[in-house]
């Protein structure tokens, strides 16, 4: 009886443990690095609550917090982590962004750049566009 109840038990933890492994598998792919690990910054701000009656101070950092998020973050993808500190200030902690994404921007720019030396303007796409077929 012993050995059936110790056999049990080690069922009960290797499961979900192999079920929660599989579940983060590729962890480069599910998993986002927070700023202690991969690096960013953390951004203090306090609310200038001059002219504000102390109702209005109540809860006033929420209120901006979700304001800021619909407008900078509206999707959660950026892996902002906004938090109240009492009712006028606020912090918003942002990590470094992933190796992939500073390449693709790295491709951008040099692509921008590229663009900008051809200095191409919208009169000479028109007076393109518009000339005749030789």
């Amino acid at each position: 009886m012993g050995s059936d109840n110790r056999l049990l038990k080690w069922i009960v933890v290797i499961v979900p443990v192999v079920g929660a492994v599989l579940a983060i598998m590729p962890p480069q792919d599910k998993l986002k690095g927070g700023i202690d690990l991969v690096g960013g910054c953390s951004l203090l701000y306090e609310i200038d609550t001059t002219g504000l009656e102390s109702s209005q101070i109540r809860g006033l950092a929420d209120r901006v917090i979700s304001v800021l998020q619909r407008r900078v973050d509206p999707n959660a993808q950026l892996n902002l982590v906004w938090r109240a500190i009492g009712s006028t200030r606020l912090e918003i902690q942002m990590p470094r962004p992933p190796k992939r994404a500073l390449e693709r921007r790295r491709v951008y720019d040099a692509a921008v750049a590229r663009a900008k030396v051809m200095n191409v303007g919208r009169l000479e796409i028109e007076s393109a566009l518009s000339a005749e077929a030789d």
